[in-house]
C-alpha cells in the first residue's frame, strides 16, 4: 500500500481492512469501480474545488502547511490530506484579495474588522484569476435574482395598475 499512496494521504489503516475492502470488489469490473470511486468522491462537501498548496504564518492553531480550496461556495483551508476544511469564507464574505509573485493576501468579513489571511504560495496569480472568475460570476448570479426581482415586483404592480 505504501508503494502506491503516501503516507501524507492517508489515515492510519490496518493491512486487514485493506484486503477486506478489496474482497468485496472482487469480480467488479474497472468501470464499475471507477464509478463507485466517483460515488464516494463526491460524497465530499468539497468535490469539485480547486486545491493550491498554500502556507500560512498567522495562526498556530493551523498547520502552516495547508491546502485552500477554491469553488462556486468560496475559498475553504483545509489541513493537507483532510477532508474537513479549518475555515471557509463564502463568496459574499470576501472583501477583497490580492495576489503578489509568491503571496495571496485574502480579506473577509469587512475591512476594519474582519480577517485578514496570507497566505504564501507560487500560485497567488492562478489563486486570484480563479478567485476572481468566480466573484464575478456570483455577482452576475446576484444580479440576475435581483434583476428579476425588479422585474416580478415591476410585472406585479403593472398588472395591479391595469
Amino acid at each position: 500500500m505504501d508503494k502506491f499512496i503516501p503516507a501524507s494521504s492517508t489515515a492510519p489503516t490496518s493491512r486487514d481492512a485493506v484486503i477486506s475492502q478489496h474482497r468485496k470488489l472482487h469480480g467488479f469490473s474497472a468501470p464499475d469501480c471507477q464509478a463507485l470511486a466517483m460515488e464516494l468522491a463526491r460524497e465530499w462537501e468539497l468535490f469539485g474545488s480547486t486545491l493550491f498548496d498554500v502556507q500560512q504564518g498567522w495562526s498556530s492553531d493551523f498547520p502552516t502547511n495547508c491546502w485552500l480550496a477554491v469553488n462556486h461556495e468560496g475559498v475553504h483551508l483545509l489541513a493537507p490530506g483532510s477532508k474537513d476544511a479549518l475555515f471557509s469564507h463564502p463568496w459574499n464574505s470576501i472583501s477583497t484579495f490580492t495576489p503578489t509573485l509568491k503571496a495571496i493576501v485574502i480579506v473577509a468579513e469587512g475591512f476594519t474588522n474582519g480577517t485578514k489571511y496570507a497566505l504564501n504560495t507560487p500560485q497567488a496569480g492562478t489563486i486570484a484569476l480563479l478567485m476572481r472568475d468566480y466573484n464575478e460570476h456570483e455577482a452576475l448570479q446576484a444580479g440576475a435574482e435581483y434583476g428579476s426581482r425588479l422585474s416580478l415586483e415591476a410585472g406585479s404592480r403593472m398588472s395591479l395598475a391595469a
